[in-house]
């Protein structure tokens, strides 16, 4: 039976799920977000992140420096805060402090989180015009984006605004996990 394990994980990673491509809603700080995939020549990077996540924060100038080298390509970013145990207060200090030159959608019962899979902060992924997964996965190889050795989101992101399928298309999230709402 356990031999069949690994086969059947390699099975349930490769079934694809619905995702959206059409993102409507609140921004952390008030203003009205919507965001559609199609909209973007190259890609949409759909980022979820926290307000208190060491390893999150640690990502975020980078997060900046890669908005600013592909958002000029073809590229728009969306970033999703979907932490139920992180306050509102909490929540809209630090995005506003931090000024990142896209939306925050707040996702409050942790809807698109649970759409998209994505289990921990940061989490990236890339989405073509139709809404399909070019890539998924952390920013770089390291819980501090200073240790990196591996930047996975950049290569990807270059990779297809060169016509290029990212390789790796997967790689594992490092970070702190969502806290999702107990369902009653």
């Amino acid at each position: 039976m356990l031999s069949a394990l690994p086969h059947f994980l390699c099975l349930l990673s490769s079934i694809a799920f619905a995702i959206p491509t059409d993102f409507r809603g609140e921004s952390i700080l008030g203003s009205k977000v919507a965001v559609s995939s199609s909209a973007a020549p190259n890609g949409t990077l759909v980022l979820f992140l926290s307000a208190k996540c060491p390893c999150s924060a640690s990502h975020e100038s980078g997060i900046i420096a890669l908005h600013r080298e592909f958002s000029m390509k073809g590229f728009q970013f969306l970033g999703v805060h979907s932490n139920a145990d992180e306050s509102s207060e909490l929540t809209r200090a630090h995005f506003s402090a931090l000024n990142l030159p896209f939306p925050v959608l707040e996702d409050r019962d942790s809807k698109l989180a649970d759409e998209f899979h994505a289990y921990k902060t940061p989490h990236a992924f890339l989405l073509d015009r139709n809404g399909k997964i070019l890539f998924q996965g952390g920013i770089d190889d390291s819980h501090l984006a200073s240790e990196a050795k591996h930047h996975y989101l950049r290569d990807a992101l270059l990779a297809v605004s060169n016509h290029q399928i990212p390789d790796p298309s997967e790689v594992r999230a490092l970070g702190c996990v969502i806290k999702r709402k107990e369902k009653p």
